[in-house]
């Protein structure tokens, strides 16, 4: 088995025949099929599927959801912290 190699030694891709050498594969080296490196490689997850236009349309849906909630949020913290800081404040008269 042929493996490509980035710089920082991580696996590209691999192959049972030797790529040509060019610069789409640099650092081929053989190992064996069954080498731990070459079997986590080729077990490892799959790239996700494409996005389909209702994928990339409820995406922008809820990123357009987001931005508007996000306003809305940030005035519910302000309440928020302004009635703990009230609070403390009266506790504090008290004590």
């Amino acid at each position: 088995m042929f493996v490509g190699r980035r710089p920082d030694g991580s696996i590209y891709g691999t192959w049972t025949c030797r790529p040509p050498d060019d610069s789409d594969h640099m650092n081929v080296e053989e190992l064996s099929d069954d080498h731990h490196e070459v079997v986590e490689f080729r077990n490892r997850i799959p790239p996700p599927a494409p996005m389909t236009e209702e994928d990339i349309q409820r995406d922008k849906e809820d990123q357009e959801r987001v931005e508007r909630e996000i306003p809305q949020l940030l005035t519910l913290v302000q309440r928020h912290n302004q009635a703990w800081t009230e609070l403390e404040t009266a506790l504090s008269a008290l004590l």
